[in-house]
């Protein structure tokens, strides 16, 4: 056993990667129940968020399927020329790039209605988003019928664009920055609502030291801290956890660095934490869908801790 044994590497990440992915099913599958049956005006950004619901139920159940045969039949089941690599080379890149995409359009939304108190339609934001999608949709339905799909170091992935060839080569240049894109977009449309709604809270703050409004300051202070955790949030999964792939891309490029199985497999997992706390980060940015979260979380509180007492008393 050992941090280069391929064996290892696949088992123990393919069920880290399992337990992530039954989360993103299980967290997702509440989301979609609150905007069903909790929310009764469906906004537009509620709609797009039930895109992203989807869009997550998609990959995690894929990745979890995938994870399951590898941990089965080990690290041969996504050898290269196998139909799952063929599979994952196809549907988990062209997924993982839409729903960056899906989240970085949402904080576009949430971003002119807080700061400039612009609305469009819904017809507009799905078209634009369908838009927005076709470069990944048009680069991997190309990578598709290329039959190049080569598994990665660690057989945790595999990539669709193998050949050696001068379009390949621009291709495998392009496709980072269709997570580069999308994650600066979020990046700065984020922290321009953090800095508008910190602006309304020092306001508020002015006001209720004034008023000598303690109860009110203990809130405002609360949110401020909620404010440092979210952007603090938005710089490590949309920068931080990206940073390892763009930083050892560049290196292969100008030194001929290739990865190793564990360091390719550390990649792959921080980059899939990300997509496993898109829709985490992204409600807490949604006060309406935040505030029935939150409500049930608070009720499952009070029946556990009811329970809890029912046992044990």
């Amino acid at each position: 056993m050992g941090l280069n044994n391929l064996d290892d590497i696949n088992v123990i990440f393919s069920s880290i990667l399992l337990i992530l992915s039954i989360f993103i099913l299980s967290f997702t599958g509440l989301i979609i129940y609150i905007i069903l049956a909790k929310i009764s005006s469906k906004s537009t950004e509620i709609k797009v968020l039930l895109v992203l619901c989807l869009v997550e139920i998609e990959l995690s159940l894929s990745k979890a399927v995938t994870c399951i045969l590898k941990l089965t039949y080990g690290k041969e089941a996504n050898n290269t020329g196998t139909y799952l690599c063929y599979y994952i080379g196809f549907e988990h890149q062209l997924i993982a790039r839409v729903e960056l995409m899906v989240v970085a359009y949402l904080s576009l939304m949430r971003y002119f209605i807080v700061c400039h108190n612009i609305t469009k339609s819904t017809k507009f934001w799905l078209i634009s988003l369908a838009v927005g999608c076709l470069p990944s949709l048009m680069i991997f339905i190309y990578g598709a019928t290329l039959h190049q799909d080569k598994s990665s170091p660690s057989y945790l992935a595999c990539t669709a664009f193998s050949a050696p060839t001068q379009i390949n080569f621009i291709i495998n240049c392009i496709l980072p920055f269709l997570f580069i894109i999308p994650s600066w977009i979020i990046t700065f449309c984020y922290f321009c609502i953090g800095l508008k709604i910190n602006k309304q809270l020092n306001r508020m703050k002015i006001e209720a030291i004034a008023d000598r409004d303690y109860n009110l300051l203990k809130v405002i202070s609360l949110q401020k801290i909620k404010i440092v955790v979210q952007l603090t949030l938005v710089i490590v999964l949309y920068n931080i956890n990206f940073s390892p792939s763009y930083i050892t891309l560049i290196l292969k490029f100008t030194i001929g660095y290739n990865r190793t199985p564990i360091a390719e497999a550390i990649v792959f997992l921080v980059v899939y934490c990300t997509f496993s706390l898109n829709p985490v980060l992204t409600i807490t940015f949604q006060p309406e869908l935040n505030h029935e979260l939150s409500l049930i979380l608070f009720k499952l509180n009070l029946r556990i801790k009811k329970l809890y007492l029912t046992i044990f008393e």
